[in-house]
């Protein structure tokens, strides 16, 4: 059984802070790659297992975009999550993941 809703998500090693800095190393390799199609925020859901592994992984927002490529790959070949619980229990749960990449050019010129 693959729950939908969870006490506690899964989560990334180290949190949000090391989601953003995995994430960033994953767009660097790439940067030049990227056109101004790719630049928003892309929703990639999939299951994380009981054992932190991930699987049916899919972008459910701009997809066929470099950004939705790139953020599915990072999820697939990336390290294992920690499994969500409910009562107390690790069990497998969907995550839905928002992957952000912003225009530098746009920042520059708002700041």
């Amino acid at each position: 059984k693959v729950f939908t809703k969870v006490e506690n998500e899964a989560s990334f090693p180290g949190g949000l802070s090391a989601w953003t800095k995995y994430m960033i190393s994953k767009v660097q390799d790439s940067i030049n790659t990227f056109t101004d199609k790719d630049y928003g925020t892309c929703l990639v859901k999939f299951i994380v297992n009981t054992d932190g592994t991930v699987s049916n992984v899919e972008a459910t927002t701009m997809k066929d975009t470099h950004l939705a490529n790139t953020a599915v790959k990072a999820i697939k070949t990336g390290p294992k999550w920690i499994p969500a619980t409910q009562n107390g229990q690790i069990v497998a749960a969907y995550r839905l993941q928002p992957v952000t990449l912003t225009n530098p050019d746009s920042y520059k010129k708002n700041n």
